[in-house]
């Protein structure tokens, strides 16, 4: 290397799994690139299988591949249980129903992208940066929803906190904190616990869950970013 060139190097390495082959190589370019990410992709859910050890940071996995495919939620459950896979994945997906989306944070997902996707690499660096989220529009809890988180094992108070926390738009631990004249760390320990009720990885997932379930009972489309951006 020239001593007046720079060494460009990867910001880490994202698998795409993707059956259509001209989506695959769409986000191909827009992900890979000097000084982006190194980018590997998987046709089907056995090639992800055989991939997914190899030092992956981020997984972009279609939720409908092809008719003799796993699929992408069967697919995910292996991630997770059989390999476990305790990286980032978001999946790729035209159905935006509440229970299609339920289903794939229940299997482990962490959020959404509806096709057709824009700015993937906006939203991938947003799920990237710990211990941050963007605020989204404020959403209200329906009585589907609110059974939802009952039946899954939350007390009262925290049903209550999941829903105060959709309405204000899912802000930072220090905003909720002003509503309870808390700190920002008791505020966060709630959440701890309510995710460990849930059987939830990240507070990522929690959104893209209460999200889901403020569907439940409406038609209402969140936008292209489910559970990431609107």
């Amino acid at each position: 290397m020239r001593d007046n060139e720079l060494e460009v190097t990867s910001r880490g390495t994202i698998l795409v799994v993707e059956d259509d082959e001209s989506v695959a190589r769409a986000l191909s370019r827009r992900l890979g690139g000097p000084g982006r990410y190194e980018v590997l992709v998987a046709h089907s859910s056995h090639e992800a299988i055989r991939l997914i050890g190899n030092g992956i940071d981020f997984v972009l996995l279609d939720l409908n591949l092809g008719e003799e495919d796993m699929g992408g939620i069967e697919c995910l459950r292996r991630f997770r249980l059989s390999l476990g896979y305790d990286g980032i994945v978001c999946i790729l997906t035209g159905d935006e129903t509440a229970s299609t989306l339920l289903r794939a944070v229940d299997a482990g997902a962490d959020g959404f992208l509806l096709k057709p996707v824009e700015s993937v690499i906006e939203a991938i660096e947003l799920m990237l940066r710990p211990g941050l989220w963007p605020r989204r529009d404020p959403v209200e809890m329906g009585d589907e929803g609110i059974a939802s988180l009952r039946s899954r094992g939350l007390r009262p108070e925290q049903v209550n906190l999941c829903c105060l926390w959709s309405s204000m738009g899912f802000p930072q631990y220090i905003d909720i904190a002003r509503e309870f004249d808390a700190s920002a760390e008791a505020v966060s320990q709630r959440f701890v616990r309510i995710r460990k009720t849930l059987g939830l990885r990240s507070q990522y997932q929690l959104a893209s869950m209460l999200q889901a379930l403020c569907m439940l009972g409406c038609r209402r489309s969140f936008g292209p970013f489910v559970g990431i951006l609107d």
